[in-house]
Parts: C-alpha cells; structure tokens; sequence
C-alpha cells in the first residue's frame, strides 16, 4: 500500500473438493513456484503504467537486499516472514 498499488501473490496449485488432495496447476510449473496478478482497468495510462514498474522494481531490490536477512532469520528463530514496504 505504500506505493498505492495491491498485487496479490498465488501459488501455482489447488487443492480440488472431490480428492482432497494438493495438486499442481500447470503441468509445466510447481505447484510451490507463485505467481503475481495485477488487474487493471481500461483506463490506465503509461504514466500510472510506469509508476506500477518502478514500484515493483524498489520491491525486488528491497526483497534481494534482505533475502539473507530473512534467511538467515529463519533458520535462527523458525520460519517468519519478512514484510516489505511495498
């Protein structure tokens, strides 16, 4: 919310009623990989475009930035996440 824009995080597998039973979506992916969704409207323009990639781009270097941290914080006090500004 910081940047004025939500994107939601899914992971590539369901788990379907009749078997209970956690699959995978894509034959060609893991059901473990995620994938990002962003839902705009018609009228988005290139300057709101170009603001939704900047946004993104200071979310990976703030994510690469702190891998080892929330890494290395795993390991030591059990698995958190780490929450970016984004």
């Amino acid at each position: 919310a910081e940047h004025e824009w939500y994107v939601s995080a899914y992971e590539m597998s369901f788990n379907p009623p009749a078997t209970e039973q956690l699959e995978d979506l894509f034959c060609d992916m893991q059901g473990q990989q995620t994938m990002f969704r962003v839902v705009v409207k018609s009228n988005l323009t290139a300057k709101l475009a170009l603001h939704l990639l900047e946004s993104i781009q200071e979310c990976v270097e703030f994510l690469d930035e702190h891998a080892h941290k929330a890494s290395h914080r795993a390991k030591t006090h059990g698995d958190q996440h780490l929450h970016a500004p984004c």
